[in-house]
């Protein structure tokens, strides 16, 4: 999973609160009016080339930067896909985001040399950066084409905004063609801090991994076992657009996972009005289809339903009739479709403490915030006198903070249950105490992962003094 410390950035990010996408500009400004315009695809095509000239000066090559034991883990799953035909055509975006079509040795020896990406440096180790969806994300783009425009001394907020409210893109294509020019300014100035233009992409990130673990418990309740879940920066998922690869009985199946609204199990629709199907609310878009064999739909609330191809609803003579045509279901001109036969589903089933394959990542990543946290609080102290000598007690007498464990139980709805130990060396303070610490810890994690419950235990390091039994 994307390290919690790049997803909680969006409410926490450092000192300052980074807001996601827009919000972060007051209510009523020009600029938030400016960036909500700026919030739409049909920009992309003007802003796309100046982040991918950013891009292309600062990333470095996956087969580089990638351990020889990442790079053996990705050839093999590749190779599993190839078992399935040699010959299938599968497609990916080249190197200038054409949709390209070739077999999986046509993938692993021409397109994997060309990849590279936008790495972070994470307790001295390369981590992909999640920076690199800002040229898919339109929102986060929005901010800092709209930060770009607040800082320049030649355009203005309200010149762009009145041009694009024309219909005209001129000042738009002028920006970015002023702005390509220092290509290596832009990124130190705003791109290297990159969590303020993650903020968006990272919290649809962490819903769809969510609702992709879902799916995954799911599959595995339906007896399937797992052989490949991507992750942050894997080539399978990025180029493939596959979010797990299983097994059963022989049979592998590629899938893609897609957060929706709403599932229902529906005893009568107009075309089963016998059987019945599964009604789907969503607006859902299913991407490089032709590598999709199943795709798996989930909510947040944990409901959730996989299906393949199916045949193809369409109106004849104002009537609803199927065509021989199989198709993965999506909407059509709705945000609802319906789903025959499932290949499995837990609607009203139970969802047990399942342990992803991302826990000891997220584990990690949740103790790098609290971390942060600590840090961030023991800098407070430094300015602080007299009258706050408690607080500063409590810090100081603080040794380190550990995240334990974080696993999700459903009962009527998910409840995510985080444990966390603070290892004290003080005996002023009681076992309920460390409210301060508690409190800025909590909120921090409950901001970004609501209704997440916090259970905290007080441990004394001391091996003697007051109240110390030895």
């Amino acid at each position: 999973m994307i390290k919690l410390l790049n997803i909680l950035s969006e409410e926490i990010g450092g000192v300052d609160t980074l807001p996601r996408g827009c919000t972060k500009y007051p209510n009523g400004s020009t600029s938030k009016k400016l960036c909500n315009t700026l919030n739409k695809s049909l920009y992309r095509k003007i802003t796309y080339p100046l982040i991918r000239k950013v891009f292309d000066m600062k990333k470095q090559k996956w087969n580089e930067v990638m351990s020889p034991e990442e790079q053996e883990r990705t050839l093999s799953t590749l190779s599993r896909l190839k078992d399935l035909d040699p010959t299938r055509k599968w497609q990916w975006p080249s190197e200038t985001g054409e949709i390209t079509y070739g077999t999986i040795d046509e993938f692993i020896n021409n397109r994997i040399p060309e990849l590279g990406f936008l790495y972070r440096e994470v307790d001295g180790n390369l981590e992909w950066d999640p920076v690199n969806k800002l040229d898919t994300n339109y929102s986060d783009l929005a901010v800092l084409i709209t930060d770009i425009v607040e800082q320049s001394k030649t355009f203005t907020v309200e010149d762009l905004l009145d041009d694009l409210s024309e219909g005209n893109t001129n000042i738009l294509q002028d920006v970015v063609d002023t702005v390509g020019n220092y290509p290596e300014i832009l990124y130190d100035r705003f791109i290297s801090d990159s969590d303020l233009y993650t903020t968006q992409s990272l919290y649809y990130s962490l819903q769809g991994e969510e609702v992709e673990d879902f799916v995954l418990e799911s599959m595995l309740d339906c007896g399937w076992e797992l052989i490949h879940q991507g992750g942050s920066g894997d080539i399978i998922d990025v180029f493939l657009g596959i979010d797990l690869i299983m097994e059963k009985d022989g049979e592998l199946k590629t899938i893609q996972c897609k957060k929706v609204w709403k599932i229902e199990n529906l005893p009568s629709t107009r075309m089963n009005p016998d059987s019945g199907a599964y009604r789907i609310t969503g607006n859902v878009y299913v991407s490089k289809q032709r590598n999709i064999d199943l795709v798996g739909y989930g909510t947040l609330e944990g409901q959730t339903i996989i299906g393949g191809r199916q045949k193809e609803v369409v109106i004849r003579d104002k009537q609803y009739v199927y065509t021989d045509k199989m198709v993965l279901p999506k909407p059509e001109g709705s945000r609802y479709f319906y789903i025959d036969n499932p290949i499995c589903t837990n609607i009203g089933g139970t969802l047990s403490e399942q342990v992803s394959p991302k826990k000891d990542n997220l584990i990690k990543s949740i103790q790098s915030i609290v971390d942060q946290s600590l840090k961030r609080m023991e800098k407070e102290t430094e300015k602080m006198g007299l009258g706050e000598m408690e607080y500063i007690n409590e810090i100081d007498s603080i040794e380190r903070v550990e995240v334990k464990d974080f696993h999700t139980e459903y009962k009527d709805k998910p409840v995510r249950k985080l444990y966390v130990d603070i290892y004290v060396q003080d005996s002023e303070y009681a076992w309920d105490n460390y409210s301060h610490t508690r409190y800025t810890i909590g909120n921090e994690i409950v901001k970004l992962i609501p209704g997440t419950k916090i259970f905290f235990t007080i441990k004394d390091t001391r091996t003697f003094g007051p109240g110390i039994d030895w």
